[in-house]
C-alpha cells in the first residue's frame, strides 16, 4: 500500500504541473471553466474550430517541451446556439472520449459544424 501511495503523490504533482503550465500559457482572453483532478475545461469565446484545433496542438507541443504531454488527450466541442452548458461539456466530453481513442495527436473535435445543411437540393454521392 506504501509504494502505491507513492505512485498517487507522483501522479497528483504530475497533475498539478500540467495544470499549473497550461494556466500559465493560456492567452488572457480564454477562460478556465472548470477544474478537477484529471480534467481542465477551457472556454476560447470568439474562436473557430480551426483557430481552436491549432491551439491545441501548440498546447500539447508546450507541454511536450517540460516533458508534461504524455497520457495528455484534448477534446474540443463547438458551442452551438441555444445549446445547454451540460449539453455542451456532454459534447466535449465525447470528444474527449474520442481523442483517447485515437492514436493521431491525441486531439479530437466534436460537434464543432455550426452551418446547416439543405440535404432536399443536393445531390449526394
Amino acid at each position: 500500500i506504501f509504494n502505491n501511495m507513492g505512485d498517487i503523490s507522483q501522479l497528483e504533482k504530475r497533475q498539478q504541473d500540467i495544470e499549473s503550465q497550461l494556466l500559465i500559457d493560456l492567452p488572457p482572453s480564454y477562460q478556465l471553466a472548470h477544474l478537477q483532478l484529471g480534467k481542465l475545461v477551457l472556454f476560447l469565446p470568439k474562436t473557430d474550430a480551426t483557430h481552436t484545433h491549432l491551439f491545441a496542438i501548440k498546447t500539447l507541443q508546450n507541454l511536450a517541451n517540460h516533458q508534461l504531454d504524455e497520457g495528455i488527450n484534448i477534446g474540443i466541442a463547438g458551442y452551438l446556439e441555444k445549446q445547454s452548458l451540460e449539453q455542451y461539456l456532454a459534447n466535449a466530453d465525447v470528444a474527449l472520449k474520442r481523442a483517447k481513442q485515437s492514436g493521431d495527436q491525441n486531439i479530437c473535435q466534436a460537434y464543432t459544424r455550426t452551418a446547416t445543411f439543405d440535404f432536399g437540393n443536393t445531390s449526394m454521392l
